[in-house]
């Protein structure tokens, strides 16, 4: 349980962090761009990361 949420708390801190950055550039970025980025900065699959914890 612990490794899902370390997951899920890299993915929120990656999707805040750029949101702050492109927000101070003065650029709004759309809700897809934000998954993307957590998606990619945390590696997780999610219906793997669901199936390990025996939350699906």
């Amino acid at each position: 349980m612990r490794h899902v949420f370390e997951v899920v708390r890299r993915g929120r801190d990656a999707g805040v962090e750029f949101l702050q950055q492109r927000r101070a550039a003065g650029d709004p970025p759309e809700g897809w761009e934000v998954d993307e980025v957590r998606n990619y900065c945390t590696g997780a699959d999610q219906s793997n990361a669901l199936s390990s914890s025996g939350l699906d």
